[in-house]
């Protein structure tokens, strides 16, 4: 229960630090799977071991890919909140 909570908190955290926008980057995708796919093996114990497994996967694959894999935006133009975030991180203002 605490891995669906952390996770939820998390997700939570990115989309009010990045607003509505966060949500269609390929990140918050894979993340909501990860917590629907724990959510489910809390419920159904038999496949908490291949949850596990499923979720250490996604969440290797993702964190470890590129910046662009990463934010790839499924809708919508492509690589707003990244850049904004290497702006604000730079100093610089527009």
């Amino acid at each position: 229960m605490a891995l669906v909570l952390s996770g939820a908190y998390l997700m939570a955290d990115q989309v009010y630090r990045d607003g509505r926008d966060y949500f269609r980057y390929l990140s918050f995708w894979v993340i909501f799977i990860k917590i629907l796919v724990f959510s489910f093996a809390l419920y159904f114990r038999e496949y908490m071991v291949l949850a596990l497994w499923v979720v250490l996967a996604l969440g290797s694959l993702v964190s470890h890919a590129p910046g662009s894999f990463r934010h790839y935006s499924i809708f919508g133009e492509k690589g707003l909140v990244p850049q904004l975030r290497l702006t604000i991180r730079n100093g610089m203002k527009d």
